[in-house]
């Protein structure tokens, strides 16, 4: 996660306190949430979708307290796609990256869509390049690259055309073997 996203969330708490107090304890409880995910997930390769859309959900409630309706977010996943796995994190960086490379107004706001497709998962948004250029090391993208190369031989896409751009993530299959010798 950008440094920068906890500085900004902090500024958003602070200038909360004062004006709404109970918007800022739930904008905090959401913060705790998300930064105990990380802690939680950091070691494991793979999460339920299920539990990757509940850390996002988190995510996105600190995006749009503090952007507004600048942003927003359509949702769309298959309740049968969501017992699936990815590589935890994968969902956050990809917000992440959509809000970094874009920029966004209340007239003309950035969507971002989340759905599944049989066992894809797809985050898709417009593109509106900030007026300030951003640099992109594609960090992120080749992070969540790697860990599904050392997952899967299913590799996860990305495809910017002149108006989206347009992640494609797998979702993979978890075998559970019964272990009956502890």
């Amino acid at each position: 996660m950008n440094p920068h996203f906890l500085f900004n969330s902090l500024n958003v708490l602070v200038s909360l306190i004062p004006q709404d107090p109970a918007r800022a304890t739930e904008f905090t409880r959401k913060l705790s949430q998300l930064y105990r995910s990380f802690l939680d997930n950091t070691a494991l390769q793979l999460v339920p979708l299920e539990k990757e859309l509940e850390i996002a959900e988190a995510y996105i409630y600190l995006l749009k307290t503090r952007f507004g309706e600048a942003v927003k977010f359509k949702i769309e996943i298959a309740e049968e796609a969501k017992k699936f796995h990815l590589p935890p994190g994968s969902l956050q960086v990809l917000l992440e990256n959509a809000i970094k490379h874009n920029g966004s107004t209340r007239k003309k706001p950035l969507f971002i869509q989340i759905f599944s497709r049989e066992d894809l998962l797809f985050v898709k948004n417009n593109l509106q390049p900030r007026l300030e250029q951003v640099e992109s090391t594609r960090t992120g993208l080749k992070n969540i690259e790697s860990r599904y190369s050392y997952l899967s031989d299913r590799k996860p896409k990305f495809e910017k055309t002149k108006d989206h751009f347009v992640a494609q993530l797998p979702l993979l299959k978890v075998e559970t073997h019964e272990n009956t010798h502890n």
